[in-house]
C-alpha cells in the first residue's frame, strides 16, 4: 500500500479556480458589454437613415416615429431624435449589464 503524502499539491486547482472566477465572470459580462454596443451602433445607424427618410417626406414627427419603429425592442425607449435644417441626429443608450457606465451611441446624417 502506498503511503499518504503529506500536504502537497491537493486542492491547489481547486483553489485556483475559485482564484479565477471573478476574472472570468468580468471578462464574459465585458464582452456582453461589447456586443452590446456593437449591437446598438448598428441599429442607431439604420435607426438614423430610417429617420433621415421620414424627415424628408414628412417632417419632425415623423424622424421620431420612424427611428423608434426601426430599433428592436430594448432600445425603443432609449433614443432621442432631434432635427434641425438638412440635419437628423440620433442618440441611442446602449442597453447592457451596467459593468461599464452608461454610454450612448450618436448618429448624425446631413442631407444633401
Amino acid at each position: 500500500m502506498r503511503a499518504r503524502r503529506r500536504g502537497g499539491d491537493r486542492g491547489s486547482v481547486s483553489l485556483e479556480l475559485v482564484g479565477m472566477l471573478p476574472v472570468l465572470a468580468l471578462a464574459v459580462a465585458l464582452t456582453f458589454e461589447v456586443a452590446a454596443t456593437l449591437w446598438t451602433v448598428t441599429a442607431t445607424d439604420q435607426a438614423v437613415r430610417a429617420a433621415a427618410r421620414a424627415y424628408s417626406l414628412d417632417g419632425t414627427g415623423a424622424a421620431g416615429v420612424a427611428a423608434r419603429d426601426s430599433l428592436p425592442g430594448p432600445m425603443k425607449d432609449q433614443v432621442v431624435v432631434a432635427t434641425g435644417g438638412d440635419t437628423v441626429r440620433v442618440e441611442v443608450t446602449v442597453p447592457g449589464l451596467s459593468v461599464l457606465p452608461d454610454h450612448t451611441v450618436t448618429r448624425e446624417l446631413v442631407m444633401p
